[in-house]
């Protein structure tokens, strides 16, 4: 189903990161998706109510650690504390990150690496939810054709670009999948993909049949799955397009004509 000269156009992709843009190789930068999505507030606030519980537990830590604290000592420590949110955000993108080099690897190798503990989350238990997931559904390198792992997207139309965790191909069908660390499913999750299955059309020429976010356990060895059908998506790129031109508009970079629409 795939051309090797599709093969080598997918593998020439690349991109280099410019003041938290994409540039591909002709030079031309782009905006990155989760940056257009994260301009809706998808998550009714839930975030910052839990940068200031972490926060709050975090000072409370403290004082319970050295005792009561007198003048300045308050805001150095309490200071401290605001950057606890940050820290542990920053540890679970690298434990996010580890996963998918642990998944890449799978889908190269066959072969299951072995991850080390981490400090914020349990690698053990989210690596058997990997694990769980790939052995249940039969996915693995002999089973499908891996078109890429990680590959890198864009839309000239849209101005928009990305890297798409895994693309693979069965039965003359092209599959996009979404790997999660997160606590919990996200509706905006569907709108990533929806980006990504249009791109990997206007770029590589491959229609997406259904795209897959799944989201791994850290807690217990379980993981869930969000399926979506390319119409399902056409829906959601409806509302990724709408997400595009406000971020545009904030960014002052040029808004595209989307053309939104929706069916009544």
């Amino acid at each position: 189903m795939i051309s090797e000269e599709l093969r080598q156009k997918i593998a020439l992709a690349d991109y280099t990161m410019v003041n938290g843009r994409y540039q591909n190789r002709a030079g031309r930068l782009f905006s990155r998706v989760t940056s257009i999505i994260g301009m809706i507030k998808f998550d009714d606030g839930a975030l910052d109510k839990w940068r200031k519980k972490m926060t709050i537990n975090d000072f409370c830590k403290r004082i319970d650690m050295h005792g009561v604290y007198k003048g300045n000592k308050v805001f150095e420590e309490f200071s401290k504390a605001l950057g606890a949110a940050d820290d542990f955000t920053f540890a679970s993108a690298a434990f996010g990150t580890k996963v998918h080099q642990w998944i890449e690897t799978y889908m190269k190798t066959g072969q299951f690496p072995i991850l080390p503990t981490d400090e914020y989350a349990n690698v053990g238990i989210c690596s058997e939810s990997v694990k769980k997931f790939f052995t249940e559904t039969g996915i693995s390198p002999k089973t499908v054709d891996v078109i890429k792992p990680e590959l890198f997207v864009y839309s000239d139309t849209y101005g928009y670009a990305g890297s798409a965790d895994f693309v693979c191909a069965k039965n003359n069908n092209v599959y996009l999948f979404d790997w999660k660390t997160s606590n919990r499913y996200r509706i905006n999750y569907a709108l990533q993909l929806a980006a990504y299955a249009n791109a990997i059309e206007e770029l590589y020429g491959l229609h997406v049949k259904k795209s897959t976010c799944v989201v791994f356990s850290k807690e217990k060895v379980s993981y869930e799955t969000h399926t979506y059908s390319d119409k399902d998506l056409e829906y959601y790129f409806e509302l990724f397009k709408a997400c595009l031109v406000m971020h545009n508009f904030v960014k002052n970079y040029p808004i595209p004509n989307v053309g939104i629409k929706f069916e009544e």
